[in-house]
């Protein structure tokens, strides 16, 4: 008797999430997973699906991944994550003064992983950086992408993060990959850079299958338009001033645009142009504001998406999410609608946890600090979504996650951020503050586009 008593306080200590009930009177109920178990559960994905924030992979903001909450959700009984120790790689972005104005800036240092000594394949296979392709063929190389050499390891387990999830035999996936086929390309202001649409496809059935061969129930998230992001829409393509966030008016009472570069040619953007935040640098020093304001000389083509770029995109992305639907409706694989979520957060905000929320940067609070990544508060709804689907397509009852304790890093503390408006905050990023989502989107903006075309 004693020796069966031990076996079972072991096996309770080894369990990560929801401990023994059978021993602890106040454990919550077993969860109605439905038709799938979350022994062995799987995410794959990118750096939204590692729990990437303000540029930065940091255990604390891993431990809010949406992945992670789903498991809390869903009392899988083992979640491990390649965790990195404080500041993140690379260091997250903070604010370090908010008087007179606020400054936004990394933390100091590099942190380091804390647990590659794990002897199994991780249960996240977030990789910041890649694309849908890089998933599935991309290993570990000395000098590239560190993130492969953190999350992948050791070739034992698989060279590839497809090989790996595949070998992991998954009882349960999440999918959310393709974000970076189209966000690598327009965070530096061109759609040269975007995955052809026949390749997307080619790549997204070959993992798909892979994983259907591997017997793992999933649910797959769809790519969000760039035009719910921050990232994209904090700066207008016209003269603000951003304490009154009223346009500033010429003698004629008309818009006053800046100054950019519209398909290869300088002059005056279109009212419907985005402004990416990495203007920003180049806006506090007047690049791209007109004479008597600024220099009057255009902003670089890397900081700009024309209208014509927005719409190729736009399309390219629909034609993902095209494909991402046909793929998994034929299998029957249940999708998570996160374009819609996104668009739908963008209308109109969300509340949730007592709290109202909007897709404005910093001072809405879905969106960590460098206007790409969620908050901990989005990967939140992120989670929620997921657990939504799973519940409909499975016939579960998987509860809402827990909202994550404590406030989330872009809204510390709201009641002094709130003071400033969206733009001021883009305006104060420090030089080089976005270097860190450059960094995790494999791509340089610094560089000329034409440099950077395949």
């Amino acid at each position: 008797m004693r020796q069966k008593l031990t076996y079972s306080l072991v096996l309770c200590a080894l369990v990560a999430f929801g401990g023994c009930a059978s021993l602890d009177p106040n454990a919550p109920a077993t969860v109605n997973t439905g038709s799938v178990s979350f022994a062995r559960y799987l995410a794959l994905g990118n750096s939204t699906t590692a729990g990437m924030q303000s540029s930065g992979l940091v255990e604390r903001f891993q431990r809010k991944s949406y992945p992670a909450l789903i498991a809390r959700a869903a009392q899988a009984p083992v979640f491990e994550m390649p965790l990195i120790s404080e500041p993140g790689i690379p260091p997250v972005l903070v604010f370090t003064a908010l008087v007179p104005s606020p400054v936004i800036e990394p933390l100091p240092g590099l942190g380091t992983p804390t647990n590659s000594t794990y002897t199994a394949i991780y249960n996240n296979l977030g990789i910041p950086g890649a694309t849908l392709h890089e998933l599935l063929v991309n290993r570990p190389v000395a000098g590239a992408n560190p993130f492969y050499e953190i999350v992948l390891r050791d070739s034992i387990f698989g060279p590839t993060a497809l090989d790996q999830a595949v070998n992991f035999q998954p009882t349960f996936a999440t999918v959310w990959m393709g974000l970076n086929d189209i966000f690598r390309s327009a965070s530096v202001g061109t759609d040269a850079l975007l995955t052809p649409a026949d390749e997307f496809e080619t790549d997204f059935r070959t993992a798909i299958d892979a994983l259907n061969a591997a017997s793992a129930a999933m649910v797959v998230g769809n790519i969000p338009s760039i035009v719910t992001v921050p990232f994209f829409t904090t700066i207008p393509p016209f003269l603000v001033d951003p304490v009154t966030r009223l346009p500033i008016l010429d003698p004629q009472n008309n818009l006053i645009p800046l100054i950019g570069v519209v398909q290869g040619v300088p002059g005056p953007l279109p009212f419907t142009a985005l402004v990416t935040l990495a203007a920003s640098e180049s806006l506090a020093v007047g690049v791209g504001i007109p004479a008597p304001f600024g220099t009057g000389r255009p902003l670089p083509d890397a900081f700009v998406l024309d209208p014509v770029e927005t719409g190729s995109i736009e399309m390219r992305l629909r034609s993902f999410n095209t494909t991402i639907d046909t793929v998994c409706t034929n299998r029957s694989i249940p999708v998570a609608d996160i374009f819609a979520l996104y668009s739908d957060v963008k209308a109109n905000g969300v509340t949730f946890a007592g709290q109202d929320y909007t897709a404005d940067y910093v001072t809405g609070g879905l969106f960590s600090v460098n206007g790409f990544h969620p908050s901990s508060a989005g990967y939140y709804l992120v989670a929620r979504e997921f657990i939504k689907v799973t519940n409909a397509g499975f016939g579960a009852s998987i509860p809402d996650p827990p909202f994550p304790a404590g406030p989330t890093l872009s809204r510390i503390p709201p009641s002094d951020l709130v003071r400033f408006s969206p733009l001021q905050y883009a305006l104060d990023l420090a030089p080089g503050a976005l270097d860190g989502l450059w960094f995790s989107l494999g791509v340089d903006p610094h560089k000329t586009v034409q440099d950077s075309k395949r």
